[in-house]
């Protein structure tokens, strides 16, 4: 090997079909730990995943993917909070969830098709809080 640390994986469908590649790191022999980009692909070689991992974590940033090749969600996690964005398999944003770590509160963001937000509604606890917001496709507030 050529001495670095660093290790890449490649994973196989049966037979010859590429799957996946992750890196790992060796801290000494024998001990490895993910580090580094990971993408998984579907058989027919779209991407199906991708994240990163960091020592052993996964990164902050988590993609899935539709079949076909476009992107399904995309989540983001922060030291405050968690954001998850649902696509259509057009492309456009149709749900984001957003929950604050120190607060039990969430927030839920549904869209219209024109990318513009349709329905606003905040959870506390796990129920619905007193927030509840309706929007036209012109993001006018339709009702509060």
């Amino acid at each position: 090997m050529d001495g670095s640390p660093y290790k890449k994986y490649t994973f196989y469908y049966g037979g010859n079909q590429f799957r996946s590649n992750y890196f790992f790191i060796e801290l000494e022999k024998g001990n490895l730990v993910y580090d580094g980009p990971s993408i998984e692909y579907y058989d027919n070689g779209n991407p199906k995943s991708s994240f990163n991992y960091v020592m052993g974590e996964k990164g902050s940033t988590v993609r899935t993917y539709y079949r076909e090749g476009a992107i399904e969600t995309l989540q983001k996690e922060t030291d405050l909070n968690t954001t998850i964005i649902n696509f259509k398999k057009q492309g456009k944003p149709e749900k984001k969830r957003i929950t604050y770590k120190k607060s039990s509160k969430c927030q839920d963001i549904y869209f219209h098709t024109n990318g513009k937000p349709r329905l606003l509604i905040s959870y506390k606890n796990g129920k619905l809080n007193d927030t509840l917001k309706v929007f036209s496709q012109d993001s006018v507030l339709l009702r509060e």
